[in-house]
């Protein structure tokens, strides 16, 4: 009771050497009682002294976050980052980890989080990726995936079904690269909009009926909408409409109405 981090590391070496075992035995007995893959890393990795080891966690953090933070940019357009670059996100959540609680495996990196200058790069660069207001937070990726949130995690069931119907919609797209114009159109669609109506339909009915139907706000920050998914709604419906099929609802006859509106509205001055 009490005791915990280098002092119990301690008391566990000092009572294995006074048992007849040696310093190797002893680290791997310590290391027994911290099972985190991360510890026994630091151990293979270092000398095994306590700042050679705050140096490996640092830099396997540092790497960490580079490697997130090149894939989030990687895979910005068509976002893609939750489900592109989940393992190099819990990879920075691990080593961020092992280095704030670092004590408890029996090693001390607190100076390394605490020192003046290098408590605002580290702590910073963690908030900027996993922080509460964060690129994965606000990007609301764990929604994309079944809880509890680990390496084990999985896409949703309704977040496979969408990306399928995504897939095929994307898929019925593609026939019609150039746009494929109808010249003899008054209303200048695309032929996919006949030939793909049916797939962006499954797709946009599934969508509300699974996610739109409970949000407030087109605002991704306040819907709780996993932004991978978002972003592909979001970019289907805009080369749906007018971004490039021109599918949305067109006026027929404009010009009569609005010739009539304006004559209805300037009968009071004329009389």
């Amino acid at each position: 009771m009490g005791i915990s981090g280098t002092p119990l590391l301690l008391f566990v070496v000092l009572l294995l050497v006074d048992s007849g075992v040696t310093q190797s035995d002893a680290q791997k007995a310590a290391s027994d009682l911290f099972p985190d893959s991360v510890f026994q890393e630091a151990m293979s990795d270092s000398r095994g002294d306590n700042d050679t080891m705050c140096e490996v966690l640092l830099n396997k953090f540092s790497d960490s976050a580079a490697k997130f933070t090149h894939c989030a940019n990687h895979f910005s357009r068509p976002i893609r980052m939750c489900r592109a670059c989940k393992d190099l996100f819990l990879d920075v959540e691990k080593y961020f980890g092992a280095l704030e609680h670092s004590e408890q495996r029996g090693i001390n990196c607190r100076d390394l989080l605490t020192g003046q200058d290098k408590v605002e790069v580290i702590q910073e660069t963690h908030a900027f990726i996993a922080g509460p207001e964060g690129l994965w937070a606000k990007a609301y990726c764990s929604e994309c995936f079944t809880s509890p949130f680990n390496r084990t995690s999985t896409l949703t069931e309704d977040a496979i079904t969408f990306f399928a119907l995504f897939k095929t919609t994307q898929d019925c797209f593609a026939m019609y690269p150039n746009n494929s114009i109808n010249k003899d159109s008054s209303q200048n669609k695309s032929e996919a909009c006949y030939d793909c109506y049916n797939d962006y339909n499954d797709l946009l009915d599934f969508y509300r009926d699974i996610y739109f139907r409970s949000t407030i706000t087109d605002d991704y920050q306040q819907s709780g909408i996993c932004f991978d998914l978002l972003d592909a709604m979001n970019s289907t419906q805009l080369q749906w409409g007018a971004g490039y099929f021109r599918c949305g609802r067109t006026l027929k006859g404009s010009a009569p109405l609005i010739s009539a509106l304006l004559a209805v509205l300037t009968t009071p001055f004329l009389f």
